[in-house]
């Protein structure tokens, strides 16, 4: 239990260290997102990650939680919308999840989803594409997101590497 807690505080220094999110607005982002994300299958670790992105690209607590929160939500339950937007894409929605059909792995998501987004040209029809992943209150705030998804991957390798530094620091006691 110790070890987890050091992992854990570990991984969200790193988030803090590494992007323009607070322990205030990360935590906004969990109440917001978090329930939906534990549902589905997303760590921590992501949604953190997640949330780190998007306060570096202006999007802030409440708005990026009820993006992330709508995103997880409807890729997850395979609502009408998001699959007709993977459909635009030329996904499907197993393309983006588990075997048991959660999104264990949102970065990998998120990637898939960023650089089938960043083929369309039109910005309002990549509008259009994230309101159906995420809502109208959503979209605006997935799209940095989708667009900067690479610094997702950064972020989530910036975490791993603070939980292995805290780890030894663990074994060296």
């Amino acid at each position: 239990e110790a070890e987890d807690t050091t992992q854990v505080t570990a991984s969200m220094a790193a988030i803090f260290s590494e992007s323009a999110t607070s322990v205030r607005e990360l935590n906004s982002v969990i109440e917001r997102a978090g329930p939906a994300a534990d549902a589905a299958g997303v760590s921590l670790n992501q949604l953190a990650a997640a949330a780190g992105v998007m306060a570096d690209n202006g999007i802030r607590a409440s708005k990026a939680g009820t993006a992330l929160e709508n995103t997880i939500r409807r890729i997850a339950t395979g609502s009408g919308q998001a699959e007709e937007a993977l459909e635009e894409l030329g996904l499907s929605i197993d393309d983006l999840t588990d075997e048991e059909g959660g999104l264990s792995d949102l970065s990998g998501a998120i990637q898939t989803l960023g650089d089938e987004v960043q083929d369309i040209e039109d910005r309002h029809e990549q509008l259009a594409v994230a309101t159906e992943l995420a809502g109208e209150r959503g979209a605006r705030a997935l799209l940095p997101l989708l667009r900067n998804s690479e610094e997702l991957q950064e972020k989530l390798g910036a975490q791993f590497r603070s939980e292995v530094r805290a780890s030894i620091g663990e074994l060296a006691r």
